[in-house]
């Protein structure tokens, strides 16, 4: 390297890795299609269900950062108009893939019943969940450093190999430890961003109440267990635990439900704990090895999400079974 190379190594930035709350949330369901998504950099069409979460997300911070800024709710056809807005203008609208029961269906048709069913998804939420709501952020990034944590486990990991009696285990240990300390190295931050934070005070508290939340849309009604079993809000608790210094209170999914012959909330509350998040960061240091590995595993066979209807890149997937035709009887000839 020349004096004049190292000088310029010296004064440029270093870019460092970032793993995304999504993304995680990807590798843990399916590595083939994270692979595609981060590691190739293959981007599919959009879904209708895509672009109604997208609006609906604008439509709701909105409605709430005027809420922070004024002490009120905005105006309902401003957010209204404010979710029609997204989806018309949404640079991917014209090339969404059409699923299986939107098929004798044109794009601009799917795209006006996604602009309606938007409509009354967040005119849901402006109505009954808005209200309760006593934001303090909206839209609320993170950005956490993972270098010490990744070497600190890497040096738990080298210990435990010289420990084992097991010459495999402790190969898989230190091979382990090599790829945090590489990841390390690079530098890598875990990344994501909050719906709604949400501070404030009851008559019986003595500080301020934190609670973290996130909206959701469906077509069915949640199960009951939902908030207590979803890892992006152990990962929101986690940037809680690192930019506030504490755990949230509580933790929050606001669902709202398009049924066929009606709209409805509904929001379900969890708690985190410390062991809690232990749980999670041994999941981010896993996909942050496995990231680093190269070996990607797919989706169990039998996942509901390994689907056309809810993986883009299923058609396309090496390891997708293809269905089995059983003839009955015998052929016409």
């Amino acid at each position: 390297m020349t004096d004049a190379s190292k000088a310029l190594a010296s004064i440029t930035p270093k870019i460092r890795k970032q793993l995304h709350q999504s993304g995680a949330e990807m590798l843990a369901k399916c590595g083939i299609a994270f692979e595609f998504r981060y590691i190739l950099g293959i981007r599919r069409p959009p879904s209708a269900f895509l672009l109604v979460g997208k609006s609906v997300d604008k439509g709701v911070t909105t409605d709430l950062d005027h809420k922070i800024r004024t002490g009120e709710l905005e105006q309902e056809s401003v957010i209204l108009d404010v979710v029609r807005d997204a989806v018309e203008t949404d640079p991917q609208k014209d090339d969404i893939e059409l699923q299986d029961d939107e098929t004798g269906k044109s794009v601009q048709q799917v795209i006006g019943e996604t602009k309606d069913k938007a409509v009354r998804l967040v005119k849901a939420h402006h109505g009954v969940v808005a209200p309760t709501i006593r934001p303090a952020q909206v839209a609320r990034k993170f950005s956490i450093d993972l270098d010490r944590f990744l070497r600190g486990r890497a040096k738990d990991f080298h210990e435990q190999a010289d420990k084992q009696g097991d010459k495999h285990a402790a190969k898989v240990l230190d091979q382990q430890a090599r790829y945090l300390n590489v990841a390390a190295r690079d530098g890598v931050d875990f990344v994501g961003e909050m719906d709604i934070v949400e501070r404030y005070m009851e008559p019986q508290d003595e500080a301020n109440r934190l609670v973290i939340r996130d909206t959701k849309t469906s077509g069915k009604s949640p199960s009951a267990n939902v908030a207590d079993e979803s890892h992006q809000l152990s990962a929101y608790a986690l940037a809680s635990q690192v930019l506030d210094n504490t755990l949230p209170d509580a933790v929050k999914l606001d669902y709202l439900i398009d049924l066929k012959r009606e709209t409805k909330t509904m929001t379900v509350e969890s708690t985190r704990t410390g062991p809690d998040l232990s749980a999670y960061l041994n999941r981010i240091v896993n996909a942050v090895a496995t990231i680093e590995s190269g070996m990607f595993t797919p989706a169990p066979n039998a996942a509901w999400w390994c689907s056309a209807k809810w993986c883009a890149y299923h058609n396309q997937c090496p390891h997708v079974v293809q269905k089995k035709f059983v003839q009955i009887g015998e052929p016409n000839e």
